[in-house]
């Protein structure tokens, strides 16, 4: 079984943040993102470089969970919570990450 994996990377660039969990498994975002605290308050956000003072995603580095939020509002958020076992897969036709 794949064993879940933290956050390794973000890389930067002009136009895309990508979010690497393993050399091979990625999330690339070219639209709108958010990295919220625990309270809920934006503390980075996609926006035109110019407009910024620094990027905040290395928050995530090294963290073994993830969300996902619905048009609704509703969010689903994956913890990785047994040091033994997997606890969760991402599956898309034939790949598991």
């Amino acid at each position: 079984m794949p064993r879940p994996v933290p956050l390794i990377q973000v890389a930067i660039g002009e136009f895309r943040v990508q979010f690497h969990f393993t050399p091979e498994a990625e999330i690339a975002v070219e639209g709108r993102w958010e990295i919220r605290d625990r309270s809920g308050r934006v503390i980075d956000h996609a926006q035109v470089n110019a407009d910024r003072d620094a990027y905040r995603p290395h928050q995530l580095l090294g963290r073994q969970s993830i969300a996902l939020e619905f048009e609704n509002g509703h969010r689903l958020q994956i913890f990785d919570s047994s040091r033994e076992f997997e606890s969760s897969t991402i599956q898309s036709g034939g790949i598991i990450v």
